[in-house]
């Protein structure tokens, strides 16, 4: 049994998808979808059919990691100081920094270990990142599921993205909860 047919539209703007690309994927001309969308028609069963395969198709491929990453990640050097990642993270409003080695993911800073050292007394001017780092986020490929992606948010600040061996973003829950509610 197929989905009522005013979820088509609702569908579609939730995968971002546009009238014509949703045409592309499932072969039933664009102008027929508007007219569906804005009940003009019944379409019969089989383009209705072919509309929500296409519907569901992409709505596995919208679910990974890909799209959810905030492809700008705003790392720090081993070598700078904590000065540096307090200064960058109260800039973008972020509560993490991953800390990088020639572009390479060697540890973690976050304002729960900087707040934690502040009040222990063991961080001045001169502390550097290195003295402070936390291990390394973990280190997911874009295709993975956001199953798996939500699971480890349990447990880790952020997750890291990379594609073919090259960082290409970073999730955090608020990733998460941005696109459950869009």
């Amino acid at each position: 049994m197929l989905p009522e047919l005013k979820e088509i539209k609702a569908r579609r703007k939730e995968l971002d998808l546009t009238q014509k690309e949703l045409s592309e994927k499932c072969g039933v001309p664009q102008s027929v979808i508007a007219k569906i969308e804005n009940e003009q028609i019944s379409p019969s069963y089989e383009s209705a059919k072919k509309i929500f395969e296409a519907l569901n198709a992409e709505k596995i491929k919208y679910k990974t990691a890909k799209n959810i990453m905030t492809k700008k990640i705003i790392s720090i050097r081993e070598k700078e100081r904590v000065s540096k990642a307090i200064e960058l993270m109260n800039k973008y409003g972020i509560s993490q920094l991953p800390v990088l080695r020639k572009n390479i993911p060697i540890g973690t800073v976050t304002e729960k270990n900087i707040v934690d050292k502040i009040g222990s007394e063991k961080i001045s001017n001169s502390t550097i990142v290195s003295d402070l780092m936390e291990e390394c986020l973990p280190i997911i490929e874009t295709e993975s599921k956001i199953e798996a992606v939500s699971s480890m948010l349990k447990y880790y600040p952020a997750i890291l993205v990379k594609e073919k061996d090259k960082l290409t973003g970073i999730i955090t829950r608020t990733n998460i909860i941005r696109k459950s509610i869009k």
